[in-house]
């Protein structure tokens, strides 16, 4: 008998999840009845409910946790009850999140990669399966997993090109039958997982699917090393399937040329019958058929060239990384633009951000090996005109004032830019951009906005402004930690009595900022300790940033603003003081003069950058204190800080590995 996440598993036969009310609780529980494991889709499984058409959402998890509960009540203890979740999904998380609750046994999950379940999951209480179909898919899985949650798989599916379904294989090779096939796969997904199971001390069993029919078949691959089999399209027919019987009907009278590969509704190839829907499939295929089944946008990765369609609307660029099996040019595995996810599965390798770090992290030497070593970083970091010697202060600081904001500011932009001119020479381009604080400056010149000279220049001029609004007042800041937002923002709101306070960073969960009036940020902070704060620490700063005290520097941002020509966003940048990006009614200028007067929601930022799929971060900047604060808000996202060329090389030589 087998063990899968402590349960045990009578039968070693998974049921596929088949949606839309494929497979709902009537077939799931009737298979976990026989012992074997029965799979829900979480795709549209509310779709016969009253309300699905005005309100899908809570549609949809009404009726999960109602077939849930439902299988379970079938099956009487036996078996195991599961979800099938895609990756692809728009309500991915939350659906995964509302079986939890429903008491799901375990959640297999596939059309993409599906790297930050654990988190989602939140209990090792429930199972946790892959879907793969390949042993480096599985070696990116496992390796996330351990390193990003500290968890394992409790078993493993391959979808071989066989299946049914959102196969994780470019449709060239389908049509040309030239993928590998499962007797192939199977041995280097077993390779894959056996370290895995030495290490947390647990079998992890694994399944194949794909072209599965009957006891011979299961035989053959257990012969070679599978657990298992997962069948799907052979319980459409059963009395207990949620199908309608005229799909049933359908299917039984099929023949073996009747059917046909198309792009499923999240993109990707999967295969269907020739019926007069799928005839009349191709010019609709790529569009997704409701709100819960539209696809999130795909992945992007370092190769040089463009595909210049991806993020269109809003100006930006999507990239591809060439493929080594089957040679994949620009048009092979495309990120959605037009409600197309990639034609790949694997092709959801990396979806990469880069953060740009603020001022407080500088130090004398920054950026010193980057210039001696590269030409593309010097011609940027020389490319302004200032009133001091920015090498001098950069890289020596002999007179001590790159830590004054009207140095520091350009200095660090001046560093960030270089990096920015290396990255685009060895081809990275992520998908989106943002910066703390100062740092959109720099996120905004790599998204072309800014010339590598404007940034630093305008970098200047912000500096020379904060300090001056900053002259002449007892201010203060104070980093404010273990407190949420709510109970911080209404001690700033009885400390105001005090003088000037406010929220002006939010970091991290658990960690906050207030600045203000010295007096009065005491005071909030005195409150906070009394409210449940763990600790309250003054920070060494020269102004009150961030607060509405800096207005006068915002009004001179403005008129500097108003003689500066603002390039065209080519790739997406989630602002300060919004915490995503900007709506099309926004202005750069005025979301600028905004950001240095109000509030930085990095936290925001950075659940957004999750939700939008991003899966690597890379840190631009002097130290990691933005890799501590992805670490805190997106946990199994892997971010990695770049200082010198030294880290760069080994990050892009992970990423190589990777692929």
């Amino acid at each position: 008998m087998l063990t899968l996440g402590g349960k045990p598993l009578q039968v070693p036969i998974l049921q596929g999840g088949m949606g839309v009310g494929v497979s709902l609780g009537g077939l799931a529980g009737a298979v976990a009845a026989c012992g074997g494991m029965g799979c829900i889709s979480t795709a549209d499984a509310g779709y016969r409910e009253p309300d699905f058409a005005r309100d899908p959402a809570a549609a949809n998890h009404r009726a999960l946790t109602a077939e849930i509960q439902k299988a379970k009540a079938i099956a009487e203890g036996m078996g195991l009850v599961a979800i099938n979740a895609m990756v692809a999904t728009r309500d991915y998380a939350d659906a995964i999140r509302t079986a939890v609750a429903a008491g799901v046994d375990a959640v297999v999950s596939g059309a993409g990669l599906p790297l930050e379940l654990p988190g989602i999951v939140g209990t090792k209480e429930v199972a946790i399966a892959p879907i793969v179909s390949s042993a480096r898919a599985a070696k990116l899985i496992l390796r996330r997993w351990a390193k990003g949650f500290d968890r394992t798989a409790d078993f493993m599916v391959i979808e071989g090109c066989k299946a049914g379904g959102h196969l994780g294989f470019a449709e060239e090779d389908l049509l040309a039958d030239r993928c590998q096939t499962l007797d192939e796969i199977l041995p280097g997904v077993l390779a894959e997982v056996k370290p895995y199971e030495e290490q947390y001390g647990h079998a992890i069993p694994v399944f194949v699917a794909g072209g599965v029919y009957t006891g011979a078949d299961m035989a053959h691959f257990t012969k070679l090393g599978a657990a298992g089999v997962q069948l799907a399209t052979r319980f459409i027919p059963t009395y207990e399937c949620d199908a309608s019987q005229t799909y049933k009907d359908v299917l039984l009278a099929a023949k073996p040329e009747d059917v046909r590969i198309i792009h499923s509704p999240v993109g990707m190839p999967g295969r269907a019958l020739n019926t007069p829907l799928g005839q009349a499939l191709p010019a609709q295929a790529l569009r997704p058929v409701s709100q819960d089944l539209r696809p999130r946008r795909c992945a992007l990765l370092h190769h040089p060239r463009p595909h210049r369609g991806g993020e269109g609307q809003r100006g930006g660029r999507t990239f591809l990384l060439r493929r080594k099996r089957g040679q994949a040019g620009p048009d092979a595995h495309r990120a959605r633009a037009d409600g197309r996810t990639c034609d790949r599965m694997e092709a959801e390798l990396m979806k990469l951000a880069v953060l740009y770090a603020g001022q407080g992290v500088q130090h004398p030497g920054m950026g010193k090996e980057f210039y001696e070593a590269s030409p593309a970083f010097r011609a940027a970091f020389d490319s302004a005109a200032l009133d001091f010697d920015l090498h001098r202060v950069c890289f020596e600081d002999p007179d001590g004032v790159l830590n004054q904001t009207e140095y520091t500011q350009p200095c660090m932009v001046a560093f960030a830019c270089g990096v920015t001119a290396v990255l685009a020479e060895k081809g990275v381009k992520p998908a989106y951009l943002a910066g703390l604080s100062l740092g959109e400056y720099s996120a905004l010149q790599a998204a072309g906005v800014f010339t590598a000279k404007q940034a630093i220049e305008l970098t200047a001029f912000r500096g020379k402004a904060m300090a001056e609004a900053a002259k002449g007042l007892d201010c203060g800041m104070t980093a404010v930690l273990g407190l949420d937002r709510e109970k911080l923002s209404a001690c700033c709101e009885q400390a105001a009595e005090t003088g000037c306070v406010q929220i002006c960073n939010y970091n991290c969960p658990g960690q906050l900022v207030i600045g203000g009036e010295k007096a009065a940020v005491e005071k909030a902070a005195e409150l906070a300790k009394a409210a449940g704060a763990r600790r309250c620490i003054p920070l060494k700063v020269s102004g009150p940033f961030h607060t509405k005290l800096m207005a006068p520097a915002g009004d001179a941002l403005a008129q500097r603003f108003a003689g500066e020509n603002f390039g065209t966003m080519e790739t997406p940048v989630l602002f300060n003081c919004l915490g995503h990006e900007k709506a099309e009614t926004d202005s750069i200028p005025q979301l600028l003069v905004k950001q240095v007067q109000s509030s930085v929601y990095m936290e925001d930022t950075l659940r957004r950058l999750g939700e939008l799929g991003v899966d690597h971060i890379l840190e631009v900047g002097p130290g990691n204190a933005l890799s501590g604060f992805v670490k805190k808000t997106l946990p199994g996202v892997v971010c990695t800080a770049v200082e010198t060329p030294e880290q760069l090389d080994a990050v892009l030589t992970a990423w190589k590995d990777a692929e």
